[in-house]
């Protein structure tokens, strides 16, 4: 239970502070491999982005917006993050927003046709050549071949 405003006037700060922390008897993992978020409004390429992910054993959160995928990555830790590449400028936003939430975060971009991907080789990103599929999709994220 989270404290409100006017409950902490009641309260010492440490008993505010205990009160906002999470619960440590609830902190299973999401997959046993970990979580994926879907950032895009293209509902033929997040849901082959989805079946991907799952297959690969990843939990997967959807949205469509930038924003609320910050918001998610700054309340969870992800092993990947998929996302519509269109415009150069949010794109590398977006990325550099991930890569400072969190360094180890697998950032890739489904890049529309005349994307420049400029810069986004400095953050780590992927980009791929949209539109895609759940063949070329496994072929990018799935486990490498020796």
């Amino acid at each position: 239970m989270r404290a409100t405003t006017l409950d902490n006037h009641l309260r010492t700060p440490r008993e505010v502070r205990a009160m906002n922390e999470p619960s440590r008897e609830w902190n299973a993992p999401m997959s046993a491999f970990g979580s994926a978020l879907v950032v895009l409004d293209d509902d033929r390429a997040a849901r082959a982005s989805t079946l991907v992910l799952q297959e690969l054993g990843l939990t997967v959160d959807l949205t469509s917006s930038l924003d609320a995928a910050i918001e998610w990555i700054e309340a969870a830790h992800y092993e990947v993050v998929i996302a519509a590449g269109r415009d150069a400028v949010q794109s590398a936003e977006f990325a550099w927003q991930v890569r400072y939430l969190s360094r180890e975060t697998r950032i890739v971009l489904l890049g529309e046709p005349g994307f420049q991907a400029v810069g986004l080789d400095d953050l780590g990103v992927e980009v791929v050549a949209a539109p895609v599929d759940v063949n070329g999709l496994m072929a990018v994220l799935g486990p490498t071949s020796s």
